[in-house]
């Protein structure tokens, strides 16, 4: 079973949801953040932080989320995403990644709330920042940063990705 997840302290006990976005790496960060149409967005979402190392123009991704039942630091969750399939890994998401799959999916932050992606890692005034879209009841969908170090309750959910391979 491709992708089934065995162990009982994840939410997802049953086969995960996996779906597919593309990633268009001729776009800068802003003009990711644009297309995502958010309410609210951290200022410190730019060029400046984010790199986004340019390749072929448009590269299709499957993602799927990894949540956890219990307080959980940054290091495990990355650890615990590596692991789940060592023949097809799946990688913390990065800048490019999240910022894509926010103007993929725009409703999935009115269901999840919180969706980090881990490997968007970049230093703002000397701590550790990861991109995370958000839903506020006031404001709505907010492209937000958050810290990297430190421990995550299980309303967060990270996404995880990996390139599909032509066949």
């Amino acid at each position: 079973m491709r992708g089934a997840v065995m162990s009982a302290e994840r939410f997802d006990l049953f086969e995960p949801k996996i779906f597919s976005f593309p990633v268009d790496y001729e776009k800068t960060v802003e003009e990711m953040v644009f297309a995502g149409r958010y309410a609210q967005k951290n200022e410190n979402v730019v060029e400046k932080y984010f790199h986004i190392k340019k390749e072929k123009s448009v590269v299709l991704f499957e993602g799927r989320y990894f949540n956890y039942p219990r307080n959980i630091s940054s290091r495990e969750v990355e650890g615990e995403i590596e692991q789940e399939d060592r023949v097809n890994p799946w990688l913390p998401a990065q800048s490019e990644h999240i910022l894509a799959f926010g103007a993929a999916f725009p409703d999935e932050q009115n269901e999840r709330r919180s969706i980090v992606g881990l490997g968007s890692k970049t230093m703002i005034e000397e701590i550790c920042r990861v991109i995370c879209l958000r839903k506020t009841v006031a404001s709505g969908r907010r492209l937000d940063l958050l810290h990297w170090n430190g421990d995550w309750t299980s309303l967060f959910y990270f996404l995880a990705v990996r390139p599909i391979l032509a066949s």
